[in-house]
């Protein structure tokens, strides 16, 4: 397997001209579809030119754009950008974010109420005059600090991503997605939004979308941009039916993967369908991809390859990250910026390697590594790698813990196994394997699931 040329993707640096190219290019296309309506590329054109118009005399001001129709926030984010404001992406606001900011808060009868009122056919000059190097959104970073920091980003931090990320993985114009990651997440606007609408994709959604495989059936997608423990669930229900349409909707090709660690031998079984999982690679202060698979030169056990707006390196085993898709700064603390950007490097915190080939490859992050008293060290990931393979272990975590004023391991299995002791005994063979079952406290096994985050990364901390 050889990688091969990028895929031409038309070049696209602010958002006034993304909307622009996709109506030019596909005005008659449908761009969004629900079980009860289509709407075209024409119609999402208009909805921008009528509700950018209720914008157009403010500049600067801050929109909380809480919109759940995807069709209906697209419009509202894309008009709060090209009339030179700042969209706010969160799904609450959480106390004391954003300091002194105080934001007009935009909701789906907002945009519905100015569209009833009629049609303006223009888009505000204005958006071709922008600084695409200002800040437009922002967004509450993901990372494991308990602190919430708003992640500001550019025109052109979000477009270089969403273009490099079309370059290594192809987004066909005949493609159907399913939405299903929140708008709140950035790996849900470019992958889910950005990426299908400038290819020429349609875009359908569920007013339920915790009925998830109810979508897939009614909609048939070609195309999933999912947190893996969707993808597992699409895995189980399929091994379960042997029916590949009752799981995935018939027509599924194609499943991006981000936000927790990916596992690859669900392509075993998915490759006899023709489908397969694309794991990726970002983070909110990214744009956010940084990595990702591309579709005939892969890896697996890795995130992919580089995106071509950005360059990686690695120092002291950590990730750094350089380019056009790295954020502005972090809202209102410059501190905070100053910590994770040092000479035009983002520190991303994440710790991992590139091979001969330029695939990046994940250990863990560079704050979960325990070092014991005796100078050694264990990456907890790495272990929680191998306790998922035992039989019967569906997910685990590795902690560490001070007992007797020392630095010992901390681990939670789940499984739904009858035999406990099994499970335990197993765990406890694969630390002496490792070496590190000296230095083990508790195992505890539970049947209840780890708590998640949205994006399906279990959150460590623990009460």
């Amino acid at each position: 397997m050889h990688d091969y040329p990028l895929y031409p993707v038309p070049e696209c640096h602010s958002f006034y001209d993304f909307l622009n190219s996709i109506h030019n290019r596909f005005s008659k296309k449908t761009a969004f579809r629900s079980k009860a309506e289509c709407w075209s590329y024409q119609d999402l054109y208009d909805g921008v030119c009528t509700f950018s118009s209720r914008l157009i005399n403010s500049k600067n001001d801050a929109y909380w754009v809480r919109v759940k129709s995807p069709f209906l926030f697209a419009i509202a984010y894309f008009s709060v950008i090209i009339t030179g404001n700042i969209a706010f992406l969160l799904e609450d606001w959480p106390e004391g974010f954003g300091g002194d900011v105080q934001p007009v808060c935009i909701q789906d009868d907002d945009v519905l109420g100015c569209l009833k009122k009629g049609y303006v056919h223009y888009l505000p000059a204005l958006g071709a005059c922008l600084d695409i190097n200002a800040v437009c959104t922002v967004v509450k970073s993901s990372g494991t600090t308990s602190v919430a920091k708003g992640v500001m980003l550019s025109q052109e931090n979000l477009l270089s991503d969403t273009i490099a990320g079309m370059q290594i993985l192809e987004y066909a114009n005949d493609s159907v997605y399913l939405n299903v990651l929140p708008y709140s997440h950035l790996f849900g606007v470019v992958a889910d939004l950005l990426g299908p609408l400038y290819s020429g994709a349609t875009i359908c959604f569920s007013d339920n979308k915790l009925d998830f495989f109810g979508g897939l059936r009614f909609f048939k997608p070609t195309n999933l941009n999912v947190p893996p423990i969707l993808v597992e669930g699409i895995a189980k229900l399929l091994q379960r039916t042997k029916d590949f349409e009752t799981a995935t909707g018939g027509n599924l090709r194609k499943i991006m993967c981000a936000g927790a660690k990916l596992d690859d031998s669900l392509n075993d079984e998915f490759e006899r369908y023709g489908l397969r999982v694309y794991a990726a690679y970002g983070l909110t202060e990214c744009s956010p991809c940084v990595s990702m698979n591309r579709d005939k030169y892969f890896k697996p056990g890795s995130a992919g390859k580089i995106l071509p707006c950005c360059e990686v390196k690695i120092e002291d085993g950590e990730i750094a990250v350089r380019g056009a898709n790295v954020m502005i700064g972090y809202l209102n603390d410059p501190e905070a910026t100053a910590s994770v950007i040092r000479n035009g490097w983002l520190y991303t915190g994440d710790l991992g390697y590139v091979d001969r080939d330029g695939f990046l490859f994940l250990e863990g992050r560079k704050t979960n590594l325990i070092v014991f008293e005796d100078g050694t060290k264990l990456m907890p990931e790495a272990l929680e790698d191998l306790l998922v393979r035992i039989p019967g272990i569906s997910e685990c975590m590795v902690s560490s813990i001070i007992q007797n004023n020392r630095n010992m391991l901390d681990i939670v299995v789940v499984s739904q196994s009858d035999d406990w002791d099994i499970i335990v005994s197993a765990v406890k063979d694969i630390c002496k394997q490792q070496y590190v079952f000296p230095k083990v406290a508790n195992i505890q096994v539970t049947a209840s699931e780890l708590p998640k985050n949205k994006l399906g990364k279990i959150i460590r901390t623990r009460n």
